[in-house]
């Protein structure tokens, strides 16, 4: 049995209301094609609380099995705060 290359969490954008349209998805395959060496490979794409429709788009022209994903946060009392990245990891990518 050959292994299969999983991962179901792959962030296109960084802040879900600074969406990268851009998303190089060609370079996204060629670095998990290194990964996987030639094993069969399932991913999605799962941003914060939206989709990446050209992305999502763009990746099922070049990668044969992808799923499409979203990781959404879910308030479950009216005072939790909607979902915000910390500050820091902002600085880390020039964003501050």
């Amino acid at each position: 049995m050959k292994p299969v290359f999983l991962d179901f969490h792959i962030h296109t954008s960084d802040h879900p209301e600074r969406l990268n349209d851009s998303y190089d998805v060609e370079m996204l395959k060629r670095r998990i094609e290194e990964i996987t060496q030639g094993s069969e490979y399932l991913i999605s794409l799962t941003d914060h609380n939206v989709i990446n429709k050209a992305a999502y788009l763009r990746a099922t022209q070049f990668i044969k099995h992808i799923l499409l994903g979203v990781e959404l946060h879910v308030r479950n009392y009216d005072s939790a705060p909607p979902y915000e990245p910390p500050r820091e990891s902002w600085r880390l990518v020039g964003l501050s």
